[in-house]
């Protein structure tokens, strides 16, 4: 955050099972304007969901909204959003598997 930076985070979890879920976050950060000439504003939202569609199969989806201000580099407002997706295979533990 830098010196004499001011900022904050927070975020809920709910759990459907132990393996799905879904998550909110925010977060915000503000540097000093004697630090950084002018200061810097940083505020984002990200939103996470989880889900086992099958035993050994896993999607996670996510996206992220980012606003922010830095004067010294570009004037104005500027906002950034990034996706993600995600396929896991979770293969069965073969030793574990012979063992039953």
């Amino acid at each position: 955050m830098g010196r004499e930076g001011k900022g904050g985070q927070a975020w809920l979890t709910y759990h459907f099972t132990p393996q799905e879920m879904v998550q909110a976050s925010y977060q915000m950060k503000k540097n000093a304007t004697d630090f950084i000439p002018n200061g810097t504003t940083q505020n984002s939202f990200d939103l996470l969901v989880v889900k086992r569609v099958h035993r050994q199969w896993e999607i996670r989806a996510g996206v992220k909204q980012e606003w922010w201000k830095a004067p010294i580099y570009e004037a104005g407002q500027h906002y950034d959003t990034v996706a993600t997706f995600q396929i896991t295979w979770l293969p069965e533990n073969t030793s574990s598997a012979k063992q039953r």
